[in-house]
């Protein structure tokens, strides 16, 4: 990676699978799916059973910052149930600063939209650094206490979910490309350099 290629380019995914104790959680493991909460992408997202991908929309390699499109909606019921609960997140912001990753949040038990709400902690233990970054997302307080509140029973702690691991995520945050104009100015610099370096020796 050039040491000046510091922006992240809006191309590529972020792919996140979610893990069996969440849809363990959510009722998909079980085979009565009367009382499922039922994931699905919004916001441009897409799916493939349980892995989610999220358009990469930008963002920084130092600090590591990615920023995304498209988000994920959990459901229980159907708006004209009576007891229909959503909760739903998207634009997520991986933040390596402070090794978490933000969303916008909504649901039955918000007023309105919550910004850059704190949702998942990154589990820097399972990090790999490489062209494909991939970490374990922990669901953390806050989301926590959005899902026992959204979905469990009033006598369920709203930290009993902190901790769990939410799944995987998987991402190839691209470089934005030098524009030609720079480009052709830095060859020009490493020529003239090269002159000058002649000569010196002369």
């Amino acid at each position: 990676m050039p040491a000046d290629a510091t922006s992240i380019a809006a191309v590529g995914t972020t792919d996140v699978t979610v893990s069996d104790d969440v849809l363990g959680f959510l009722g998909l493991t079980d085979e009565d799916d009367t009382n499922n909460i039922i994931p699905s992408p919004i916001g441009g997202a897409t799916n493939d059973g349980a892995t989610f991908s999220f358009s990469i929309t930008g963002g920084t390699f130092d600090p590591l910052l990615i920023d995304h499109s498209g988000g994920v909606a959990f459901e229980f019921g159907t708006e004209l149930d009576e007891d229909y609960r959503f909760l739903q997140a998207e634009n997520f912001l991986i933040d390596g600063t402070t090794a978490s990753v933000s969303a916008d949040v909504s649901g039955s038990i918000f007023d309105g939209v919550a910004l850059d709400v704190p949702i998942f902690d990154l589990d820097l233990e399972s990090l790999v650094l490489g062209e494909t970054i991939t970490v374990d997302l922990l669901i953390n307080e806050i989301l926590s206490g959005a899902l026992v509140a959204t979905f469990l029973t009033d006598d369920t702690p709203p930290g009993a979910l902190a901790g769990v691991t939410f799944g995987s995520a998987s991402t190839s945050p691209t470089p934005v490309p030098l524009p030609a104009s720079a480009l052709l100015l830095l060859a020009g610099l490493g020529a003239l350099s090269s002159v000058r370096r002649l000569k010196s020796q002369n």
